[in-house]
């Protein structure tokens, strides 16, 4: 059960992407008509393609096969067939794209380079009208103007039903503040120190000094590790504590002046920080080449006195409930010096984050626009029913806590969740089901069960929600650069020249070998990365679709 519980956690956040897919043709009528199915006359039957993969492997999903889809098309009067893809996104929509075998409906996170694609191959049709019919979609029509604007393309139509949007644009559930840092009580108190004593980089070093000094051994007698995580991983979340950010895109708004984090003077001073630390013996010599599962087995066996990093790299060990990894404890971002708060590691968008789409294969837009009105009803859970099915049927409020605490009632789907049996559960078409809906309270805080299992990320989350390193989204973050331009031939070759010039970086034996990598990864920013003519073009199309 708990193994299956993080499989949910992670999701859950997929079904708020990318929830909105469907489909199977119909008829031709242009109305809600449909094929009967086995449950009854005027269920439409539509297909979806749905570019992302199940826990079980599984390749496509009939509702009506399924117990909780069969649920959802008699609430909504459509049934969908959802195609899933096994391997890498990008490269299956290209062959779609290709072949123009499009299912009736596409299901994605919001993704304007896509977009361009299907409006240049004349894929995908415009649904503005759809959110001025008040008469026949009530709930469409009262989406707010913010979130349609976000799904407004450049030729000024909305090729989306929206997704993931908040219905309060202020709620800090809905994302995993996940970077952190985070220390074990145990060493704090064996080198004399608190954690309120943790306040800037040079009190961390100074912990860091002390637990190499005292040759800290576990309970078994293995040795602590001062520091330590998986490969670069925690370049991102040092740079943040030097104030530079490294959300989306990269840029962000220092002085009035727009900087991207390769351009940023204190990016250089951060790596040069963590060489140090590396010179000094202070962090892991496993690091670099350290896998998740192997950063875990240390956390487990309480073998790391600090770590700054993402919990995501060891997600599973505080998703289990009480383990030697949720003694660690959340501190505050010790910042540099000079430096008044954390750079952006990440974004949050209130106004959709993905939804779906009508090809011109699609023989009834008015059905999908039918299932798209039911899921956009606010108020009403839209979100835990796709999940779990409606409201009344599998699940139901519980009755000690009350709403909105949940417990599921179908003893079908409480035995495959114990069990953690995956092909079981996507056959039910729990949490695979593709519907756009509104985000309201987030389904893990209230679920039964959760609130032991997953305490500790839920305190994770409520602290680092307070530390300043989250953003809504900005207008830089959402910049639509040309299908074919130069950030998108180089993006991919940048990352990798940062990636393997962190870890050399990182790993330097003296400053004079430190400043020779650093002038070898601007070089090769330049010579591989055409860093200068990436960042032009970004610049140019911010001008124009910035006001």
């Amino acid at each position: 059960m708990h193994k299956r519980i993080t499989i949910i956690l992670l999701i859950f956040a997929m079904v708020f992407m990318t929830a909105c897919s469907t489909g199977t043709k119909v008829d031709t009528t242009g109305t809600s008509q449909g094929k009967d199915t086995p449950e009854g006359p005027g269920i439409v039957e539509l297909t979806a393609w749905v570019p992302a993969r199940t826990s079980s492997g599984r390749t496509s999903l009939n509702w009506m096969d399924s117990k909780i889809g069969a649920l959802l098309a008699k609430e909504t009067g459509v049934s969908l067939t959802q195609n899933f893809i096994t391997g890498d996104a990008e490269q299956a929509f290209n062959l779609k794209l290709a072949s123009r075998d499009w299912e009736d409906i596409i299901s994605t996170g919001l993704n304007f380079t896509w977009v361009d694609k299907l409006v240049s191959a004349d894929a995908i049709i415009p649904l503005d009208n759809y959110f001025e019919m008040p008469d026949k979609y009530p709930n469409l029509a009262k989406i707010p103007e913010k979130v349609l604007d976000n799904f407004r393309y450049t030729d000024g139509h909305i090729y989306y039903f929206p997704s993931g949007w908040y219905e309060d644009e202020n709620s800090v559930y809905g994302y995993w503040c996940a970077a952190g840092w985070y220390v074990h009580p145990e060493y704090l108190k064996a080198v004399g120190m608190s954690a309120d004593e943790l306040k800037t980089l040079d009190d961390v070093e100074r912990y860091l000094e002390l637990v190499k000094n005292a040759e800290l051994k576990t309970q078994d007698g293995l040795s602590v590790v001062p520091m330590t995580s998986t490969g670069t991983s925690l370049v991102n979340v040092i740079l943040s504590t030097f104030g530079v950010s490294t959300s989306n895109m990269g840029f962000d708004l220092y002085n009035g002046e727009i900087i991207h984090f390769r351009d940023n003077p204190k990016t250089r001073e951060a790596l040069a920080w963590l060489n140090k630390l590396n010179r000094k013996e202070l962090l892991d010599k496993e690091m670099i080449n350290q896998t998740g599962e192997q950063l875990q087995e240390k956390l487990m066996n309480r073998r790391v006195a600090l770590i700054a990093d993402w919990a995501w790299n060891f997600w599973t060990s505080v998703t289990q409930g009480v383990t030697p990894t949720t003694e660690m404890e959340y501190i505050n971002f010790p910042l540099a010096t000079g430096v008044n708060k954390p750079g952006i590691l990440m974004t949050y968008n209130p106004y959709g984050t993905g939804g779906v789409m009508v090809t011109k294969n699609c023989k009834n837009p008015d059905a999908v626009a039918k299932l798209a009105d039911w899921g956009a009803k606010t108020g009403a859970f839209r979100g835990w029913e796709a999940f779990y099915g409606p409201f009344g049927t599998t699940w139901d409020w519980d009755p000690e806590k009350g709403k909105p605490y949940l417990r599921i009632t179908d003893e079908e789907i409480l035995e495959a969740k114990k069990t953690g049996d995956y092909n079981k559960l996507d056959a039910l078409g729990m949490s695979v089901i593709s519907i756009p809906v509104p985000f309201d309270l987030d389904l893990n805080y209230y679920s039964e069960g959760t609130q032991d299992t997953l305490f500790w990320i839920f305190g994770m989350h409520r602290f680092n929600a307070t530390q300043g390193y989250h953003a809504i989204i900005r207008p830089y973050d959402q910049v639509i650069m040309p299908p074919e331009g130069s950030w998108n031939r180089n993006v991919t070759t940048l990352r990798d020249i940062d990636t393997e010039y962190f870890a050399k970086l990182i790993l330097a034996k003296s400053e004079a070998e430190f400043e020779d990598t650093w002038n070898k990864y601007t070089e090769q920013l330049e010579k591989l990365g055409k860093w200068s003519e990436v960042r032009a073009e970004w610049e140019a199309a911010y001008k124009s679709q910035v006001k």
